[in-house]
């Protein structure tokens, strides 16, 4: 049975001890308040002589759509608690979860054991026994990997019909996957064929709403961050579209930059595309870029499947995600990525 919130609270205050092993806890205030917010404990710890205090937001499921509800929200109670750290702790923190706290600065903490802190010049990381290997997921749902090549298609050209073959042949994997993906749409009402049994998609909005609400941009790809000493982000982009031309270099630009070019909403400073691993070097080799160790104004993103490339769409010379990859990388962005997917999807994505 999943606890509660407050069974969470209180079972982390209470074994705050043994899960902190080896730093010493001076104080343990839940609900602590300051001003108008609450933040759900806060530990005020002692490491040497530095004294520091934890501020922990609670989560009842370690999900990374959870986690990223919390890492929000602790980083803006911290911000309003003098000498503090955000923390984010859950009953049980996977692979993910990690990923996002660590990508924003937070730490976390969970009742197995597993604890990230890093401040100043502290470094805390324990993981727990057994969580040392990660199993690779086999889904079968139709958001998983190669499943989205099929779905992207089909949603860039949502008035299109597709034989299976064609749809096999357009995402490079089998006939038989795509069979089986297309039944699942069918099933769910997303998809119907046509009178000569050409596939057709019945309801865009409803899929691509669902994909987005399970898709997310920072866990989903692996992200390589660094600075510039190009100041000008347009004149970087420039920059990116003469290197990729003169090396043959394949990318594709995507979240505020990329929707910048195609409905501007959010202005941007940070510049995140896609390029294909192997060549990461040679970006940051050509861009003249420097490793950031937390942040960076530059993201050179491994794609989680190379499908996310499909249906790239160049303006004035530079290429930037289809419309549907653009929607799903903002969706779920911390950084005004939601206003930003809904100024793009109501001005050039207009399903029914």
């Amino acid at each position: 049975m999943q606890l509660s919130e407050q069974e969470v609270i209180w079972r982390l205050t209470e074994n705050s001890t043994n899960i902190l092993s080896g730093v010493e806890i001076l104080e343990k205030v839940p609900q602590y308040r300051s001003g108008s917010y609450i933040a759900d404990l806060v530990l005020k710890i002692r490491i040497g002589d530095m004294i520091k205090n934890l501020v922990c937001e609670v989560k009842t499921n370690g999900e990374p759509r959870y986690i990223f509800q919390a890492v929000s929200q602790v980083k803006l109670y911290s911000s309003l608690i003098e000498n503090s750290y955000p923390v984010v702790a859950v009953p049980h923190i996977g692979e993910k979860g990690k990923e996002i706290c660590k990508s924003f600065g937070v730490g976390f903490i969970d009742f197995d054991g597993n604890v990230y802190l890093k401040f100043d010049h502290v470094l805390i990381e324990k993981e727990a026994k057994g969580n040392q290997t990660r199993a690779k997921q086999q889904t079968k749902d139709l958001f998983a990997p190669l499943s989205s090549r099929i779905l992207r298609i089909l949603l860039v050209n949502p008035e299109m019909t597709w034989t299976l073959s064609e749809l096999s042949k357009t995402a490079k994997i089998s006939i038989g996957y795509v069979h089986k993906i297309s039944k699942t749409l069918e099933e769910k009402g997303y998809a119907l064929r046509d009178q000569n049994n050409r596939l057709k998609l019945s309801r865009p909005r409803s899929l691509l709403d669902e994909w987005a609400s399970k898709y997310d941009f920072t866990t989903a790809n692996s992200l390589h961050r660094f600075y510039t000493f190009e100041q000008d982000s347009s004149r970087l982009i420039e920059n990116i579209r003469d290197i990729a031309d003169q090396d043959n270099l394949e990318y594709a630009l995507t979240l505020h930059a990329g929707a910048f070019l195609i409905a501007p909403y959010v202005r941007y400073t940070d510049v995140h595309f896609y390029v294909k691993l192997k060549e990461v070097n040679v970006w940051k080799d050509r861009l003249n870029l420097r490793p950031g160790e937390s942040g960076g104004t530059v993201t050179l993103v491994d794609p989680y499947d190379r499908g996310v490339f499909w249906g790239a769409q160049k303006i004035d010379g530079v290429d930037v995600v289809s419309n549907v990859q653009l929607y799903l990388d903002l969706f779920n962005y911390p950084a005004r990525g939601r206003e930003q997917a809904e100024f793009l999807r109501e001005k050039k994505m207009r399903f029914e």
